[in-house]
């Protein structure tokens, strides 16, 4: 049995086990880490199997990260505020959950803008979005949630604002048509766009499709495009925000550090981000300092 894993569903085209066990070689360990496809009882044995120790970390994905925090027995407060989870660790014999995605993507916004935006638009509601959103609360000025269930963009805007921040939170539904007014002046707006959906790994042909209904000629020419899907292609989102002549950027630095974090808790060491990000950059098939070195992003409390 591997000691280390990532829990997930459809995640055949996750490359953490590459970066990962590069960062665990470095640190004189043996263990596998290894990502498994798993139903739900699959995800509640896997927590049993962190309690009894036959495994020392896991990492949770897609569809699974508010059901991760369910089956912990504590939460960073982090996780606790974001509802979900992406990290299982054991700590004094209890199952400990956090979400390292808020400081991962907290680094890669970071780096593609080289500060911080006021005004973003968060396509999503799922987890990615809700801990990008967690990740700029009281940090930005707005953000807008468009999402193609409104119920659900409004039951994370009422999350946020439970937080009671000077961030103005506001839900729009995802348009039918390119001239929705409302979405058209938000995206005249914006600084930065933030794709947090799943469709791009579960239905890329649905996401050209929801993709088209957005206005993104609007964007000004100094706003930023940052897709959290990555992969050894560019991404739909990537490709039109370069369309544009906007920055952009997929979820390879958002990636690096949200895993490098987990490493980080699960080994109580450094993380060898170089060569974790050098693994990483060569499984896209890029240049490896095409994912900026950091170690500031590392300090940030979970």
């Amino acid at each position: 049995m591997p000691n280390f894993c990532l829990f997930g569903s459809s995640i055949s085209h996750s490359i953490s086990p590459v970066f990962q066990s590069a960062g665990l070689q470095a640190l004189g360990y043996n263990e596998t880490y290894v990502a498994q496809n798993v139903n739900l009882l699959g995800l509640q044995k896997g927590a049993s199997d962190l309690r009894s120790g036959q495994i020392q970390g896991a990492n949770i994905t897609f569809p699974y990260k508010k059901k991760a925090l369910k089956l912990a027995d504590n939460a960073t407060t982090i996780a606790k505020q974001v509802g979900a989870a992406n990290t299982w660790w054991i700590q004094s014999g209890k199952l400990w959950a956090t979400n390292t995605d808020v400081i991962g993507v907290l680094a890669a916004i970071k780096n593609l803008l080289h500060g911080l935006p006021e005004q973003v638009i968060l396509l999503g509601s799922g987890g990615a979005a809700a801990a990008t959103a967690y990740a700029l609360i009281n940090q930005v000025e707005r953000i807008t949630i468009i999402n193609r269930s409104v119920k659900r963009a409004q039951q994370l805007a009422l999350q946020l604002l439970q937080l009671n921040s000077s961030t103005t939170i506001s839900t729009l539904h995802w348009p039918e048509h390119l001239d929705d007014s409302a979405v058209g002046e938000s995206f005249e707006k914006a600084d930065l766009v933030v794709q947090a959906t799943s469709l791009p790994f579960s239905s890329p042909k649905i996401a050209a499709k929801m993709y088209a209904k957005l206005p993104w000629h609007k964007l000004h020419p100094v706003s930023a495009v940052l897709d959290l899907a990555y992969g050894e292609k560019m991404t739909q989102a990537v490709q039109i925000a370069q369309k544009y002549h906007l920055r952009a950027e997929d979820g390879a630095t958002m990636l690096l550090y949200q895993g490098a974090l987990s490493l980080q808790l699960w080994t109580n060491q450094e993380p060898p981000l170089i060569i974790m990000r050098d693994a990483l950059s060569k499984a896209l098939k890029r240049p490896k300092k095409s994912i900026p070195i950091s170690q500031n992003y590392l300090n940030n409390k979970l």
